[in-house]
């Protein structure tokens, strides 16, 4: 099947907030498929079966989605699917369906003359079966689309990182165009592609939809499961007995409303300008890795949640794919968690992350891990707290421009502190107690007091490393109160 997107230039589209366990696919028979029954039509001599053939599309598609709690109707439902439209007004189309994703809501359509026009479903070749099997798994493909799914995810063993499959804009490969190795990749423990529901034009043709009962892949299945739930475990979603390691691609607007975690060796892609919007309360655990493209957001879907917790192991790690607007995280009671971490948990390079609109920006703990281009804003509490004795982290090219304290720092810890610039806070730029210590020695870091709070409070006996002929105190190089 072509896939057809319109004028569209993002692919990635879908709104599982929108899908639950009362969601439905609307099937609309219009006049494009009517005609075909009437007289001068291909398939004329089934007039009196049209009810039976709509009704035998309603059974496949819904046969399709039943394991994913999403029924098909012939009368209503929030996902329509309009059989009989020729496609002409919807970006020229010369396929036999496509998907409109900037449309409310979201809709799918199916050439019914396409299929008419085909030796495969004319003559004794035209009967119930045949042309509902055809007609209900392309109905059935294209709504797969707006849920999210790709035509690559044919493979069961579909996996995003493997040699640069996502390509510019953050859209994984055509699977057309898939390199031979790459195929023979994806191939291993992956069945017959045209058994599979989401296999694109060029690998099943109309004999093989009429005659081939299709289903999801694993691939596709573990992307609908872990979508339509709102979060959950990504190894998790593979299969009962399968031990097949499990990568994600994600993108468009999702509500959130399960815990997400990334378990170590497994990887969650985030496309370009996907935004995540987490339910109270819910966190992001990373034990394996996060890739964060660009114009991605974190928010909250009603009240705050509890951020990003990255593990030892896991990493976030951000890149340029689909321009350069900033990542965000907002509205965290903890926009990051850095939990016993000794590597980069933020894999940022020149890429800077924003952490908005939090009470705490950062927590790290028990971590000796590099941390660099942040910008922390609107912070309630502190923008960076270091606990733990074991803890003594490198912050580097740190923007701090609000919080009550910028960097507080206790319980025995230590930390580096270089190129970063603090002002704008309620109480004290730095704040040690518990015997805390912090090395600026060479920093080249900007430190701007608010007038009557202190640039380092140094509350409780600690060891404090400070070069101030390298650093700047409200654009002094002379540390004063």
């Amino acid at each position: 099947m072509k896939l057809q997107i319109t004028f569209l230039s993002l692919l990635l589209l879908t709104l599982f907030s929108s899908v639950s366990s009362a969601t439905t696919i609307h099937l609309i028979f219009e006049s494009g498929f009517t005609d075909e029954f009437d007289s001068g039509g291909e398939w004329e001599a089934l007039y009196d079966d049209i009810d039976e053939i709509k009704d035998e599309i309603e059974d496949i598609v819904d046969a399709d989605y039943l394991a994913y709690g999403i029924g098909a109707s012939l009368t209503s439902g929030d996902i329509p699917v309009c059989i009989g439209r020729t496609l002409t007004s919807y970006g020229g189309s010369s396929g036999i369906g496509a998907f409109y994703s900037s449309s409310v809501p979201d809709t799918a359509y199916i050439n019914v003359e396409k299929f008419a026009d085909q030796s495969a479903l004319q003559g004794v070749l035209a009967t119930i079966e045949r042309i509902g099997r055809a007609l209900g798994g392309t109905a059935s493909h294209e709504v797969g689309h707006l849920l999210n799914l790709r035509h690559v995810y044919s493979y069961d063993s579909y996996d995003p990182y493997y040699d640069y499959q996502v390509i510019e804009g953050g859209v994984p490969t055509e699977q057309t165009e898939l390199s031979d190795d790459n195929k023979n990749h994806f191939a291993i423990d992956s069945k017959t592609l045209k058994y599979n529901l989401m296999t694109s034009g060029g690998i099943i043709d109309t004999t093989e939809r009429a005659e081939t009962d299709r289903d999801f892949s694993k691939y596709s299945d573990a992307v609908l499961v872990f979508g339509l739930n709102g979060g959950g475990s990504i190894s998790g979603h593979v299969g009962l007995s399968d031990t097949v390691d499990l990568n994600l691609v994600w993108g468009g607007e999702l509500t959130v409303s399960s815990n997400i975690t990334v378990d170590s060796d497994n990887k969650l892609y985030l496309s370009p300008n996907t935004t995540l919007k987490m339910n109270s309360g819910k966190t992001i655990t990373i034990n394996g890795e996060i890739t964060v493209c660009s114009g991605v957001l974190f928010t909250k879907s009603s009240t705050n949640w509890d951020g990003i917790i990255i593990n030892n192991g896991g990493t976030m790690t951000l890149n340029s794919l689909g321009g350069t607007i900033a990542k965000k995280i907002e509205y965290a009671t903890t926009g990051v968690t850095i939990n016993a971490n000794s590597s980069t948990p933020i894999d940022n390079g020149v890429y800077t992350l924003t952490i908005d609109n939090c009470t705490t920006g950062m927590t790290i703990y028990n971590s000796t891990a590099t941390i660099q281009n942040i910008s922390f804003d609107n912070i309630t509490d502190d923008a960076i707290e270091i606990d733990y004795s074991s803890s003594d982290p490198t912050i580097d090219a740190v923007s701090i421009y609000d919080g009550e304290y910028g960097i507080d720092i206790h319980s025995s810890a230590d930390a580096t502190l270089t190129d970063s610039e603090l002002e704008g806070m309620d109480e004290d730029n730095i704040y040690f107690e518990n015997s805390a210590g912090i090395d600026m020695n060479g920093g080249h870091n900007d430190v701007t007091r608010t007038s009557g709070k202190h640039a380092i409070n140094n509350a409780r006996p600690s060891t404090v490393f400070i070069n101030v002929n390298y650093n700047y105190w409200n654009g002094e190089t002379t540390l004063s109160d």
